[in-house]
C-alpha cells in the first residue's frame, strides 16, 4: 500500500514565520478585522475581532502571531471571572493601541473602529497552556497587554527603538497617565488621574514596517 503526497516548499522543521516561543513582546499590528476566519474561510464563532501581529524586537523579530479576541459570554453573570476577563482583554488591547475613548465606569458601552489598530504598536505576553497533559497553542496570558510606554514591570521586554521613534506624540503616553483612575465627587468613577490620551490619537497613524 502506497501513499502519494506532494513535496513541501521546504523541509525545514522549524515553525517558519510564526511565533512559537512564549514571552513578552513588542509587536506591531499588521492587520485588524471584525470578521476573523478559520483557515477554511469560515467565520470564527463568537469572535469580537482578530489581529495579525509581528514581533518587532529580540530573537523572535519578524515572527508573526494571529490573535482572536472573543465576545464575553452573555449567558454568564457579569461578575463571572471568565466574562470579566474577556472584557478586560478587549479593553486593554484597545487602550494599548490608542483607539479607545477615555476610560469610563465599568459596564459602560463604547464604540471603536477596529481597523484603526492597524499599524499601531503594543506590548503583549504569550504563554503556552496545557490541557489534559497536552500543550496548546500560544495564547495571550490573562489580560497581559500594555501600551508601549506602560511602566508596569511585567511589560519589560526588548523594544525596537527605531519603530518607537516612528510613533507620533499623540500615540505616546507619560508614566503618570497609567495611574488608576480616581472616583470624582459626582460618583461616576471618572477622575483626573489615570485618564488615557487615546481619544486624541490620529485615526490612521501607525507604523510602516518598511521604515524599521
Amino acid at each position: 500500500m502506497a501513499l502519494t503526497v506532494a513535496m513541501p516548499d521546504t523541509v525545514d522543521g522549524s515553525a517558519g514565520n510564526f511565533l512559537s516561543e512564549p514571552g513578552v513582546y513588542h509587536v506591531a499590528v499588521l492587520e485588524a478585522t471584525e470578521t476573523p476566519t478559520k483557515r477554511d474561510g469560515n467565520p470564527i464563532q463568537n469572535a469580537a475581532f482578530g489581529v495579525d501581529l509581528e514581533i518587532l524586537a529580540g530573537p523572535q523579530a519578524k515572527k508573526q502571531k494571529d490573535v482572536v479576541f472573543f465576545n464575553a459570554d452573555t449567558d454568564k453573570p457579569k461578575d463571572d471571572k471568565g466574562y470579566q476577563m474577556d472584557l478586560r482583554k478587549i479593553r486593554r488591547f484597545f487602550e494599548a493601541v490608542c483607539v479607545a475613548p477615555e476610560r469610563q465606569p465599568g459596564g459602560t458601552e463604547y464604540t471603536v473602529d477596529v481597523e484603526k489598530a492597524r499599524g499601531r504598536q503594543l506590548i503583549i505576553q504569550f504563554e503556552r497552556s496545557t490541557q489534559a497533559g497536552k500543550e496548546k497553542n500560544l495564547q495571550v496570558h490573562y489580560a497581559n497587554i500594555w501600551h508601549v510606554d506602560d511602566p508596569d514591570p511585567a511589560a519589560k521586554c526588548e523594544r525596537n527603538q527605531d519603530a518607537l521613534k516612528l510613533l507620533p506624540a499623540a500615540l505616546r503616553r507619560k508614566p503618570e497617565s497609567f495611574k488608576p483612575a480616581e472616583k470624582n465627587t459626582n460618583g461616576n468613577g471618572n477622575g483626573s488621574a489615570g485618564k488615557s490620551q487615546q481619544s486624541a490619537a490620529p485615526a490612521s497613524t501607525g507604523v510602516d514596517l518598511d521604515d524599521v
